[in-house]
């Protein structure tokens, strides 16, 4: 059961792997290396994470390497813009620091595995674990609202500057007793990155701190800061432990286990309004300027959302402010996966029958909703399978990723 990597959207940098710099309005499968389009590399067993800035995307592979004799390993690739050293030192050093197919990043000591990505508009973030040890973040790329998290401090003892940085977690949670630290998640806005660290504080028991570092003029790292250069702790009133981190523009929402939320930052556009309010939350997401939500009660998902909807961001009619239902019915299937990118949205609705679809609004100036068009989405329409008469058993979506006016589906096209 091949899988294939199609995407949709903006591309002037090459950043959606299509082995172009044109924009795609139709889902358009992905180049790595020398492999055909629409073919991941040999022996990728799986998809385990892809993150995109404004115009670089980084891709984390699964694979079995050398004919399939070693033990699989997580490999990192990258296409599109690397002149700001988001992609790596290799690539800011090539005559064209561009590329338009996916080709591996430099790839870490035998001991480390990378675990984790992140990207920001211009900047790139590597999470690297070994059993035993503290989990290492790197970061690489543009520093512009302290977005590297190294201080500012961006040159080597000898003057020369860095390319890859070593962002230090653990100043941030202060000088307590604990066991190895890890990093249970790291996610990127557009210039504030928010990571949710793991640690043992006496044995048998799991403690956790937020950290955070970059832009925070509107309050989304919990402080009033043009740039917080350096990671901080996020302190938060006593709340239950933190489950998902969603960040906007200029704004972030924290999900906790009991289904409650904690919201940072800009209310400007209404991305924040009354979503204290909301319970039994399971998902949070969010867009540049807007929040989405799913909430369930006996079984029932219901997805709301809240925030500017002047390209039918918030995929709904109704203009009444604040968090209400997308006009989306699921019609017996269950939501899979819903993601954001930058003003737009994308849902993987699975039915019992296997036949499963993705359905998207919001945005689409960039054809980033793969409709074949410009034309923004303002209530959720249905992208895929295409609506070319074929059986849709036969490409199966099994995941879904957005970022800035871009869109990837991951689809397995069963025998």
């Amino acid at each position: 059961m091949p899988l294939t990597l199609l995407a949709a959207g903006s591309n002037a940098c090459g950043q959606l792997a299509i082995g172009s710099l044109d924009d795609a309005h139709h889902f358009t499968p992905c180049v790595f290396g020398d492999s055909p389009p629409g073919a991941l590399p040999p022996n990728t067993q799986s998809i385990l994470q892809l993150a995109s800035g404004s115009n670089h995307s980084l891709i984390l592979l699964r694979r079995i390497v050398s004919g399939g004799l070693d033990k699989p390993r997580n490999e990192l690739w990258g296409v599109g813009d690397g002149s700001k050293g988001q992609l790596g030192p290799s690539w800011r050093n090539r005559t064209s620091p561009s590329t338009s197919v996916f080709q591996p990043i430099d790839q870490v000591p035998d001991d480390y595995e990378i675990t984790s990505i992140a990207a920001a508009w211009e900047t790139s973030y590597i999470v690297f674990s070994r059993d035993g040890r503290d989990d290492v973040l790197m970061s690489m790329g543009a520093d512009d609202f302290g977005d590297l998290g190294v201080g500012g401090t961006k040159k080597q003892p000898n003057g020369k500057e860095r390319l890859i940085h070593v962002v230090d977690l653990i100043s941030s949670i202060g000088p307590i007793a604990r066991g190895t630290l890890k990093i249970s998640e790291l996610v990127a806005g557009l210039h504030h990155v928010v990571a949710r660290l793991d640690y043992a504080d006496i044995p048998g028991h799991t403690a956790q701190k937020l950290v955070g570092w970059g832009a925070s003029r509107q309050g989304q790292l919990g402080i009033i800061s043009r740039a917080v250069t350096s990671p901080m702790e996020i302190k938060l009133q006593s709340p239950p432990r933190v489950a998902q981190i969603a960040l906007g523009n200029q704004h972030t929402v924290l999900r906790h286990l009991d289904g409650s939320v904690t919201a940072l930052g800009s209310d400007k556009k209404g991305q924040l309004s009354n979503i204290s309010s909301l319970q039994a939350i399971t998902t949070a997401r969010c867009t540049w300027n807007g929040t989405t939500v799913v909430t369930t009660s006996d079984r029932t998902f219901l997805v709301s959302s809240s925030g500017t909807n002047e390209a039918g961001q918030l995929g709904r009619l109704s203009e009444e402010p604040g968090f209400a239902p997308v006009d989306l019915d699921l019609g017996g299937k269950t939501l899979d996966v819903i993601v954001c990118g930058s003003e737009h949205t994308l849902t993987i609705l699975n039915s019992v029958d296997g036949y499963d679809e993705v359905w998207g609004w919001g945005w689409n100036e960039h054809g980033n909703l793969g409709t074949g068009d410009t034309s923004n989405v303002r209530t959720p329409m249905k992208l895929w399978p295409p609506s070319t008469g074929e059986v849709t058993l036969v490409n199966k979506p099994v995941l879904a990723w957005a970022g800035c006016g871009t869109s990837w589906i991951l689809v397995d096209w069963k025998s």
